[in-house]
């Protein structure tokens, strides 16, 4: 690359990124007032295409700031009961019992971890223009017997659902004792 000082701008000949080809820098007032300058670089071209740095200065003054947006983040503690592990542990292809508990508790983190990864990038594609959301796993409790899975167990309603409010309650009231 060389450089070259010609009737008050700087040429550039050679490559700059991705600019290649001959470049040119010029110092130039930025706003109607005259008080702030800076430079302007642009690509030359054939002189019926050539850019004028009036033209970037009209670009430059046509960009806005964005204003920052609020984060929101959401944190997410998810139970895995025992009907969850169980099914996991039963497709598991290993060996020993040992090794299908872990591979099961693998599978089901990464399982999670995918389905909060996907969560997270449908709340994070919300453009409401003010807040900006996240959605992150904070923990992952799996229950790994059928007995410490119980409780959930004894909340299931007749159509198979569990309310949600009350599996809270009933979760914090036996992990607070």
């Amino acid at each position: 690359m060389s450089f070259e000082y010609i009737n008050g701008s700087l040429k550039v000949t050679g490559s700059y990124g991705s600019l290649d080809g001959n470049v040119a820098i010029e110092t130039a007032n930025l706003d109607d007032s005259g008080s702030g300058s800076g430079f302007v670089m642009y690509k030359i071209r054939s002189p019926k295409n050539q850019i004028s740095p009036e033209v970037n200065k009209r670009k430059m003054q046509m960009r806005h700031k964005r204003q920052p947006r609020q984060q929101i983040n959401v944190e997410v503690l998810a139970v895995v009961d025992y009907a969850i592990y169980k099914r996991w542990y039963e497709i598991s292809t290993t060996g020993t019992e040992t090794e299908k508990q872990a591979d099961a508790i693998d599978n089901i983190k990464y399982y999670f971890s995918q389905v909060f990864n996907d969560v997270d990038t449908r709340y994070g594609s919300i453009d409401t223009g003010d807040f900006a959301y996240s959605v992150f796993l904070s923990g992952l409790h799996i229950h790994t017997t059928a007995s410490s899975s119980s409780h959930i167990e004894n909340l299931v309603e007749s159509d198979g659902k569990i309310d949600a409010d009350t599996l809270l309650g009933e979760s914090l009231r036996i992990h607070t004792l």
